[in-house]
C-alpha cells in the first residue's frame, strides 16, 4: 500500500471518536440511492467481497469490509438498518494497518 501523504493527518479523524460528532453524524445529507446502484452494479467479479462501504451492500456482496478508525462510530454502525447483518464485519482501525482478507471485488467494466 502507497504511504499516507504528509499533509493527512488523524486529527480530522480523531473528531469522529468524540461522542458529539458521532450523535451528530446522522444528520449529515444521505448519499443518493443512485450511488448505491452504481456501486451494486460494480460487484460482479467473485468473490463478491467489498471493503468499507458497509451496510448498505449486504444484499449483493458475501461479505462487507467495514473499516473505522473510530471505536464509536463502529458502535453507533452496528445500531443502523443492516449494521448487525451477519455479512458485514465491522473492522476497528487505520485502513492503512488493519489486517484485511482480500481480495476485494473488482468489476472488469
Amino acid at each position: 500500500m502507497q504511504s499516507k501523504p504528509q499533509d493527512f493527518r488523524t486529527f480530522y479523524a480523531d473528531t469522529f471518536k468524540d461522542h458529539c460528532v458521532v450523535d451528530a453524524y446522522r444528520h449529515r445529507p444521505p448519499y443518493p440511492d443512485e450511488v448505491f446502484d452504481i456501486l451494486a452494479s460494480l460487484v460482479t467479479d467473485e468473490p463478491r467481497t467489498v471493503l468499507d462501504i458497509a451496510r448498505r451492500l449486504v444484499d449483493v456482496a458475501r461479505r462487507v469490509d467495514a473499516v473505522d478508525f473510530s471505536q464509536n462510530m463502529i458502535e453507533r454502525g452496528k445500531q443502523l438498518p443492516d449494521g448487525d447483518h451477519p455479512h458485514v464485519h465491522w473492522i476497528y482501525g487505520k485502513v492503512e494497518e488493519v489486517q484485511l482478507s482480500p481480495p476485494f471485488t473488482i468489476s472488469q467494466r
